[in-house]
C-alpha cells in the first residue's frame, strides 16, 4: 500500500455510500470526500454478515437487484456459512485474475490438468478454475474430476496423465494418502497447486510420497467475499520450500497490515492482521475487511508479502483456553521422527465430564509411548490443564491414532476442521 488511487478511493465509498444502506449507515459519520483509508472505519463481521441476507430490500449490503452475476458460498473452517454476490462482469474478471495466476505459478500450455476442487451446492472453486482455463490464454486441457471417490480421482489422473493437479491442501492430501496406502504413485504430475489453505511442511512431505516428481506452489492468496490479493513471487518449490512471498495484485486491491491497536504497519518483519479493500467490486463492495490472517511485509516499496497465518484459533475447555498453535507443537515436537499427515482437536462429553481429545493422522512406531509423552508435554505445558484433571473438572487428554480419512472435515469445501467441538451435539 505505497500509494492509493484516491481518485478510486472516494468513487467506491461514494458508491457504496449511495447505493448500500448498510454503507451509508456505516459511514453516517465520516466526511463526504474520503482521500485516506484511515478516515473509513473497519468493516465489522457481526453486522456486515447480519446484513447480508436474502434479497434486497431485505439485504442491506449489495447495491442493488440481483439481475446477472452469481451467489457463491463462503465461510471456510467457521460453523456459519456466509454467501457473497458478484456481477457478471465482476466474475469475468475474477477468472481473467486467475488465469494469469495459473500462468504465473507454473501452468505450461499443454499440461493436462486435473480440478479437484469442488463444484455445485454455491461452492466457487470448480467454477472459477474452469473459467480460469477456459479465459486464459494458455492451451491446457481440463480434467474436471471435483469431488469424485479417490478410485476414480486415481482412474482419471493415470489414464490421462495428469501433469497438474489443483485443490485443497486436505483434499490432495487424502488422495495422496491413499495413493501410498495402496502402493502407488502418479510420476506424471509434475506440479501440485494448492487452493484455499496454507500447505503445511509434513504435508508436503506426504504428497511427495504419492506424487514424487511434482513441485508444488499455491494459485493465489484471497477469498471468495474478497478476491484475488496476491499472487506468488516466485516460482512452485518442493518439500523443504519455506514460506511463501506474494506480491500485492495492486491493481484491484489495497492491502493493509494492521496492529491490534489499529495502527497500520509498513515496517519489514512486524506480524498484523489483514485487511482488505477491492477496488473492483461493486454489487457487493469490500472496503477495509479483516480477513482474519496475519502477515508481514517482505518488502513493503514492491508490495511483498508473507502469509503467517490466521488469527489464533483458541480451544476453550473447563476454565482455560489453549491456542491451537501451542496444542501443534506439543504433537510435532513429541513426533518429530514421525510422519504426521494431519491434526485435529475434538471437543466431547465422556461419563459427565468435557474431554479433549487429540486425533492424529499418523501411525507412529510406539503407539503407547507416544501417546503417553503427548499426554505428559501437555500436562507439563499447560498445568491449568493437569490442575483441572486432577481436581475431576475435566477428563484427562485423548490421543487417537487415525487415517487421514477420518478425520472431519467440510464435505462441501475440503477443508479440515481443526477444532469440533461435540459437546452440544
Amino acid at each position: 500500500m505505497t500509494s492509493i488511487n484516491t481518485e478510486a478511493l472516494q468513487e467506491l465509498v461514494s458508491f457504496a455510500r449511495e447505493h448500500s444502506p448498510y454503507y451509508r449507515k456505516h459511514y453516517a459519520g465520516v466526511p463526504q470526500h474520503v482521500s485516506k483509508l484511515g478516515q473509513l472505519p473497519l468493516l465489522d463481521h457481526k453486522s456486515f454478515w447480519a446484513a447480508n441476507i436474502g434479497l434486497p430490500p431485505e439485504n442491506e449490503v449489495v447495491t442493488g437487484p440481483l439481475r446477472d452475476g452469481a451467489v457463491f458460498r463462503t465461510g471456510g473452517t467457521t460453523a456459519v456459512d456466509k454467501v457473497s454476490f458478484v456481477s457478471r462482469e465482476e466474475l469475468q474478471h475474477a477468472a481473467q485474475g486467475w488465469a494469469e495466476s495459473l500462468i504465473q505459478a507454473g501452468l505450461q500450455p499443454g499440461d493436462r490438468v486435473a480440478n479437484l476442487l469442488h463444484g455445485g451446492d454455491l461452492y466457487k472453486g470448480f467454477l472459477i478454475f474452469s473459467l480460469a482455463l477456459t479465459e486464459g490464454i494458455t492451451p491446457t486441457f481440463h480434467l474436471p474430476i471435483g469431488f469424485a471417490p479417490l478410485e476414480s480421482q486415481i482412474w482419471t489422473l493415470q489414464t490421462y496423465q495428469a501433469t497438474v493437479v489443483a485443490g485443497m491442501p486436505m483434499v490432495m492430501c487424502r488422495l495422496a494418502d491413499y495413493l501410498v496406502e495402496k502402493g502407488q504413485q502418479v510420476p506424471s504430475v509434475r506440479l501440485l497447486l494448492y487452493i484455499g489453505e496454507m500447505l503445511h511442511k509434513d504435508q508436503r512431505a506426504l504428497l511427495s510420497l504419492a506424487f514424487p516428481f511434482a513441485r508444488m506452489g499455491p494459485v493465489s492468496y484471497g477469498g471468495v467475499e474478497v478476491g484475488l490479493v496476491g499472487r506468488p513471487d516466485s516460482p512452485p518449490g518442493g518439500v523443504d520450500q519455506d514460506s511463501i512471498a506474494y506480491i500485492v495484485n495492486s491493481s484491484s486491491m489495497i492491502m493493509e497490515i494492521m496492529t491490534d491497536r489499529g495502527e497500520v504497519i509498513t515496517k519489514e518483519g512486524i506480524r498484523g492482521d489483514v485487511v482488505v479493500t477491492n477496488l473492483n467490486r461493486r454489487l457487493m463492495p469490500i472496503i477495509r475487511y479483516p480477513t482474519g490472517d496475519i502477515a508481514e511485509w517482505v518488502d513493503y516499496s514492491k508490495l511483498k508479502f508473507h502469509v503467517c497465518g490466521r488469527t489464533p484459533v483458541v480451544v476453550r475447555l473447563g476454565s482455560a483456553s489453549y491456542e491451537m498453535e501451542r496444542l501443534k507443537e506439543i504433537v510435532s515436537t513429541t513426533l518429530k521422527d514421525e510422519r504426521i499427515n494431519s491434526f485435529q482437536v475434538v471437543l466431547r462429553r465422556a461419563n459427565g465430564l468435557d474431554e479433549m481429545i487429540f486425533r492424529i493422522a499418523c501411525r507412529p512406531q510406539n503407539a503407547v509411548k507416544s501417546a503417553q509423552e503427548i499426554q505428559d508435554k501437555m500436562n507439563s505445558a499447560h498445568t491449568e490443564f493437569a490442575k483441572e484433571v486432577a481436581e475431576r473438572s475435566i477428563s484427562p487428554l485423548v490421543v487417537e491414532w487415525i487415517s487421514i480419512q477420518d478425520l472431519h472435515y467440510n464435505t462441501r469445501s475440503g477443508k479440515l476442521h481443526e477444532v469440533v467441538d461435540l459437546r452440544a451435539v
